[in-house]
């Protein structure tokens, strides 16, 4: 009897490689502290505000900080703004895209900027203003910023 196995793993490796659904790794470390994480998305609009509210360890000091972005298709370039920070689309970094199965929401590609600076340990509310101009296209846009914090203290 002739085994067909490894023609079944070279077929799903393929598979997971061309379709884009595979994970892939951003960040990884070990440490005292916490994790905390907080997005906003404005709907169906590309423009927006709103207010998110964050939790710090009191005595907490931040590790690492990222705001992330996605963008659908080819969106014109825009700007949001956390707090007094303002940031353009071209201050981001590519890291990942994915092809959805609607041509309508698709490419997904992924972003991100580094704001250990920017975030303050003892701030609770960060406010973002958007206005990342969504495209005639649709669903094109720049969409849903999400912080995500790591600090460190060494009393959890």
């Amino acid at each position: 009897m002739k085994s067909y196995s490894h023609y079944i793993v070279i077929f799903l490796l393929l598979f997971s490689v061309t379709t884009g659904k595979t994970q892939q790794l951003f960040h990884q470390d070990i440490f005292y502290g916490g994790v905390t994480a907080a997005g906003f998305s404005s709907g169906m609009s590309a423009t927006g505000s709103g207010t998110v509210e964050i939790y710090i360890e009191p005595g907490s000091t931040i590790r690492k900080a990222y705001l992330f972005i996605y963008k659908i298709g080819a969106p014109p370039n825009g700007w949001l703004s956390l707090n007094a920070n303002t940031f353009f689309h071209e201050d981001f970094i590519y890291f990942n895209t994915v092809n959805h199965a609607s041509p309508f929401a698709s490419p997904i590609s992924m972003y991100y900027k580094e704001i250990t600076d920017v975030i303050i340990p003892s701030d609770i509310l960060y406010t973002f203003n958007i206005n990342l101009t969504s495209s005639s296209e649709l669903n094109w846009g720049w969409w849903c910023p999400i912080i995500y914090i790591e600090y460190d203290n060494p009393t959890l």
